[in-house]
Order: structure tokens, then sequence, then C-alpha cells
């Protein structure tokens, strides 16, 4: 195991059975940790007041040499401090303008996108930043505006599901740093164009199925929405490695899955759907006639309206509200899922992902150095009693 211990003397690592890609998420942890403590020291002091020398913040700090320096050279871009050869560095008399952070949104009229931008918003301006949304009218322009015209921005963080095309046109064009806070649009997971930093979808499907399982429910659906994408794939897989977890064997038959209710009224993907929903019936209509249906529903929509229109439309009276769980965001549930009765959900904060993002942006690194790929989130169990959601 590696080990990382800040302690009154020097960072202790050892790295003989992990990867150097670990080591340097390590080490990048510390050189967070290190700035993070200059920044606040910094905030109490005068302009003009000199700085410990480097190998006194060392011995503070119990920070290697290298550790201090990077953290002081990100100080000095955002024009905190200054350094005088011969002299020392000082913290700048220079007015402090907030770094600019661009929320590049896939769509703006989601429900999940727009849980991302209040929160991210939250988290930056509790951070220090300016929160930028880009309002041109096509995302190419959006893209144009941000590369050309705000270049010492502190980075972009991108939301919704943009395809690999997208990610790999934008990684490659602009300097900022990039970070993205959701799976990319494609069927099989690979590696990661940019910084990326998501939830476990298959932990939640796997914790979500259990708790019906433990509510006594042998025969459980899960409720798809006609989408072939990486998310989708891991919430099915997390489903029914729980099933077998239990000794129930997964049957196809109880994957539903049916059309989104923006679908589209005419062309190939208005035929698409109708064939999807035709299916559906079909496969409703089997549940009915058989004497092993399904007595609760798992789903990872994030508005319980949409999943209450939903089962009113193809199998009204399945399913006891209770025996319907949620795959969703802690701040979700406050604004998406709303209704008085009895329910619960499996969810996250969206926070803890968004506070994770922010601290991404401020990395530098050198061009060698491959994204990474994050899972953040403490998955938890929240209730609804008399309309009101909370922790399990």
């Amino acid at each position: 195991m590696a080990f990382i211990c800040m302690t009154g003397g020097m960072e202790m690592v050892n790295s003989s059975t992990e990867s150097s890609g670990v080591m340097h998420v390590e080490n990048r942890l510390i050189s967070d940790r290190v700035e993070h403590h200059l920044r606040k020291r910094i905030e109490n002091l005068r302009a003009g007041t000199m700085l410990p020398p480097q190998e006194v913040l060392v011995r503070e700090l119990g920070a290697s040499r290298h550790t201090i320096r990077e953290a002081m050279d990100r100080l000095k871009r955002d024009q905190l401090v200054e350094s005088t050869r011969g002299r020392g560095t000082f913290v700048t008399s220079r007015p402090r303008t907030k770094p600019a952070v661009h929320l590049v949104s896939s769509c703006m009229d989601h429900p999940y996108n727009l849980m991302c931008i209040g929160v991210l918003t939250e988290v930056l301006r509790e951070r220090g930043y300016l929160v930028h949304l880009p309002g041109s009218r096509t995302s190419g322009d959006e893209w144009r505006d941000i590369v050309c015209g705000h270049e010492q921005s502190a980075g972009v963080i991108l939301i919704g599901d943009f395809g690999r095309e997208d990610l790999q046109r934008l990684s490659e064009t602009c300097r900022l740093p990039l970070v993205h806070v959701s799976d990319t649009d494609e069927q099989f997971r690979r590696p990661p164009l940019c910084d990326t930093v998501i939830n476990d979808n298959a932990a939640m499907a796997f914790q979500g199925t259990d708790y019906l399982i433990r509510q006594g429910h042998q025969r459980i659906a899960f409720l798809g929405w006609g989408s072939e994408g990486i998310w989708d794939r891991e919430v099915r897989r997390g489903y029914q490695e729980s099933l077998l977890a239990h000794s129930l064997e997964p049957r196809e038959d109880w994957v539903l899955r049916v059309p989104v209710a923006t679908a589209p009224d005419t062309g190939p993907a208005a035929d698409k759907n109708a064939q999807l929903e035709a299916k559906s019936r079909a496969q409703i209509d089997r549940w009915r006639a058989s004497a092993d249906a399904p007595t609760a529903l798992l789903h990872n929509s994030g508005s319980e309206l949409q999943v209450r229109d939903t089962l009113a439309k193809y199998c009204p009276g399945t399913f006891d509200p209770r025996a319907v769980v949620a795959l969703t965001y802690w701040e979700m549930l406050q604004t998406n899922c709303t209704g008085e009765s009895d329910a619960a959900a499996v969810c996250l904060k969206f926070r803890d992902i968004a506070e994770r993002a922010v601290d991404l942006l401020k990395l530098r690194r050198d061009s060698d150095v491959p994204p990474t790929r994050e899972i953040q989130g403490r998955i938890f169990i929240a209730q609804r009693r008399g309309g009101r959601w909370q922790r399990g």
C-alpha cells in the first residue's frame, strides 16, 4: 500500500507496490493542501508582507521543497504573491481580480445539467471564482468565445453527455484546464480525454436493488429510458450483480425500456421510439399475464413527475409507490422528487463531485501526464416521510 504522512518532518512516500500514476495523484493532493494553507495565510497578511523562505515552509508544513515551489508558482500565477531576486516572496499589492470559470452545458434545460450548474455555481463562488455561463447561439460560437477571449480564465467545467468527438475537439483547441462532471456519451468507457469526476452508477444500482430485496421484494424491475449510453449500461450491471449476490437470477424481461417524454414526433427517431413503445407495452402485457410479475421498480430518472407519468401511461397500479426507488442526487431530491407519499431513493451529494472538479481546475500538469477519471461521492439511502427527505 502507498502511504503519505504529513508530519512535522518531510513527506513519507512508499511506492514499492503502487503505480507512478497513483503516486502522482497522491502528490497532487499534498500540493493542493499546501496551496490551500498558504492561501488562507495570505488572506490575513497585508500587501508587501514577506513570506517565510522555502526552507522554513518545508519544516512548518512537512512538505518537500518541490511541493512548496509548485504551490508558490500557482499563487504567483493568480497574482497573490510576487518574488524579488535576492529579497524574497511578498504578498502582492496589486488589485486581486477574481478568476472566472466557464460552465459549458451540453443541454441547458435538462434537470441534471441545471442541478450541476446550480451546485457548481455555489461552490465556485464560495471559493472566490466568478462564474461564466456562455450565452452564444451555438456550442461552436461558445467555444470560440472561451478559447479566444478568456485565455486568462481559471478553467472550464463541462456538464452533460458530450460525445467523444466533441470532447476530443475541445481538449485539442483549449489551453485552459478542462474538467468533465458527467460520463461521455458512448456505449463503452474508454480512456478519458480530460479530467473527469463522476459518480459510481453501478454501485448506486447495486445498493438500490439490495435495499428493495431487504424490504422483501424478490422480483425487481429496472426502468430505463431507451438509452445505450455507458451510464445506462453501468446501472443495469449494478442491478444485475446485486440480484446475483442474493442468489436471484436476473431476467431480461424485467428490464423495461421506454421512450423519454421529449422524444421527437417525426422522423427516424420517432419511428424508433414508436417501436420501443410497442415493445414495452407487449412486455408489460406479459407481466400481467404471468404469476411472477415484478413487485418493485428501480429507476434512474431525476424527475419523480416523469416516473409517475410513465407508470401511469404504461402500467398503472402495478407498483406500490414505496416500492419504486430512484437512483439520483441529494440535490435533485429537493427539487424534482417533491411528492407527499412515502418514498425511498439511493443517492449521493453532487456537491462532493463539484468540489473535487473545482480542485482539479487548479492543477497545472505537464503535457505528458494523462487525464484522470475519478469516482466521487458517498452513497446513502434517503427516505421521504411526510413530504420531507431525510437520510435513512
